[in-house]
């Protein structure tokens, strides 16, 4: 055979490795973006679904209750091992956001979210808690805003 025909050999299947690495790449990456957001929806509506319930007109919650129990769904199809520990201990709470236990569990559920996530930096529970309840239930001895 000849050198030029050797050379042009070469480079068409360069073209084609290339070409298909490409394209198993950008799948592979296609595929874990998708996963990445299926997770991080369930964990955002799971939290979502909390508040809307907590706050709820009664005509309004059994809408809110199917959207939560969705979120639990796809949590326990989708989320990490450790998000579903976290979410299980919320759930053996008394789930009613005005009680202590309750708010720890939350609280620690959106630390596990949140090392799971696209969050970047630590928070202080406390932080996490002003915005959830609307104040540091740590640093109340009641629970309520003083």
């Amino acid at each position: 055979m000849s050198e030029s025909f050797i050379a042009g050999l070469v480079g068409v299947l360069g073209i084609l490795v290339g070409a298909l690495l490409q394209f198993w790449l950008t799948r592979r990456v296609e595929r874990e973006t998708k996963y990445m957001e299926l997770k991080l929806g369930a964990y955002v509506d799971y939290i979502n679904g909390i508040a809307r319930l907590a706050f709820a007109a009664t005509s309004e919650r059994a809408q809110a209750l199917d959207q939560w129990t969705a979120a639990k769904t796809r949590i326990c199809v989708f989320g990490d091992r450790e998000i579903l520990e976290a979410a299980a201990r919320f759930e053996k709470t008394s789930k009613r956001l005005a009680n202590l236990d309750a708010q720890n569990a939350l609280t620690d559920l959106c630390q596990v979210m949140r090392g799971h996530g696209i969050a970047t930096g630590s928070v202080a529970d406390a932080a996490i808690s002003t915005v959830l309840f609307g104040f540091d239930h740590e640093n109340t001895s009641d629970g309520k805003d003083s």
